[in-house]
């Protein structure tokens, strides 16, 4: 058996290559097919990926799953991935929407952050791969935004990216 390898999130995104992007994104879906034809009672029609979280500090346990410290570039690189696997019949989960900081007692930390920062570089890059990308699915960060849990903060789940974004699938957390 041979495996496929791609390059890591930050990589692709610094290429700046939205082609690449959805190349990549295909050949991930058509790796997820592949393996589900092995064993007909494992059928892969979803992954929890990619990782469209921001680098905003260089101590995160998860900079190398996310792609930029630039919400747009995330965003732009994350909707064509997307892209590419979501139209070959593969859904996605992108996580950890918003601000998941830290690995280390990553449950609970309460993360402060502007309205306007959240909007302009946390979010944007979790809107675009849901709007330009088709995007189904989102993973909840453990993280807290400000005092509220992001996997029971309405404002984040039914307002934003439900209503704003117009994301029709389901949001779930990988919390025990």
């Amino acid at each position: 058996e041979t495996g496929m390898c791609y390059p890591s999130e930050s990589g692709l995104a610094a290429t700046f290559d939205t082609d690449l992007a959805r190349s990549e994104g295909n050949g991930i879906a058509e790796d997820l097919m592949h393996a589900s034809m092995g064993d007909s009672s494992t059928i892969y029609a979803a992954m929890y990926a990619p990782g469209a979280n921001i680098h905003r500090t260089p101590y995160s346990g998860r900079n190398g799953e996310y792609y930029s410290e630039d919400g747009m570039l995330t965003g732009l690189i994350a909707a064509w991935e997307c892209k590419g696997i979501e139209e070959k019949g593969v859904h996605v989960y992108n996580k950890h929407c918003v601000v998941n900081d830290q690995e280390t007692c990553r449950h609970g930390v309460c993360v402060w952050v502007s309205e306007q920062a959240l909007r302009e570089i946390y979010l944007r890059a979790f809107e675009l791969p849901i709007t330009m990308g088709g995007a189904y699915n989102t993973m909840a960060s453990f993280a807290r935004i400000g005092t509220i849990s992001g996997s029971a903060c309405s404002a984040l789940g039914t307002d934003f990216l439900r209503g704003e974004c117009g994301m029709k699938g389901i949001i779930v957390t990988d919390c025990y």
